[in-house]
């Protein structure tokens, strides 16, 4: 127990416990990710949950990610997008459709499109074009907040979670980023390696010694997180181990 905590105790603080947490309208994914920041001990801060103090949304955004040592960035497909000319020429398609259904049965736009698909025409040719043009897209705060952080951490400092197939903005194409389907659990390791490289969890390595850490239940409070070894044989979380 005593070289554990010496060992904890040995290695440098991370420059603030504080993660920020960036994400649209995935309130599943980014209430996991904030319980899994919370089971390691870190306090993430969300923009919606805190004060306004009077201050503009801007004057908030800058407050509070002034004194964080790291951001997450959830880019989830929460609205859509197209190129403007493929869009003009889809809405020109659709509106010579309509052109000819009210020249042929009068005003009133059909109430069901697929009765009145035809293979082969023009309108389902449309509606097919429609599916590969709008592509799912982050928020645009969202994309916004990511270049906020970007400038104000640094990027070592800023990590990007991409869920599915969101078009990321062509600025960032070329830099690295984790991918998951549909849960941020999925992530959960390469997270907390981001995290770790970040200088946020104790590194026994630093101190001479190989700390091998698995993803597996706690033996002290019974949670799946990662766990690192006791000389008792037990495997703890850093939010137990802090506490033996």
């Amino acid at each position: 127990m005593l070289l554990f905590r010496t060992l904890v105790l040995m290695v440098s603080a991370p420059p603030s416990r504080k993660v920020f947490i960036v994400h649209g309208k995935d309130e599943k994914n980014k209430d996991a990710l904030k319980a899994m920041l919370q089971n390691w001990a870190l306090e993430p801060i969300i923009l919606a949950e805190q004060s306004n103090r009077g201050r503009t949304l801007i004057e908030k955004l800058l407050d509070h990610t002034s004194d964080v040592g790291f951001a997450f960035v959830l880019m989830t497909a929460d609205d859509v997008g197209a190129n403007m000319s493929d869009y003009e020429k889809l809405r020109d398609r659709l509106g010579a459709f309509r052109d000819t259904w009210y020249s042929e049965n009068g005003l009133g736009w059909p109430r069901k499109i697929k009765k009145h698909l035809v293979p082969g025409s023009d309108i389902e040719a449309a509606i097919k074009q429609s599916q590969t043009i709008f592509k799912p897209r982050a928020r645009q705060n969202v994309v916004f907040e990511y270049g906020l952080c970007v400038g104000t951490l640094k990027r070592g400092k800023v990590c990007l979670l991409v869920s599915g197939e969101v078009e990321l903005p062509t600025d960032i194409l070329g830099y690295a980023y984790i991918k998951f389907d549909s849960s941020i659990r999925e992530c959960e390791l390469d997270i907390r390696r981001e995290l770790e490289a970040a200088g946020y969890f104790p590194s026994l390595q630093k101190a001479g010694f190989i700390l091998a850490s698995r993803i597996d239940y706690c033996d002290k409070c019974g949670n799946k997180e990662t766990v690192y070894p006791r000389q008792d044989g037990r495997f703890l979380c850093l939010k137990c181990l802090a506490k033996e």
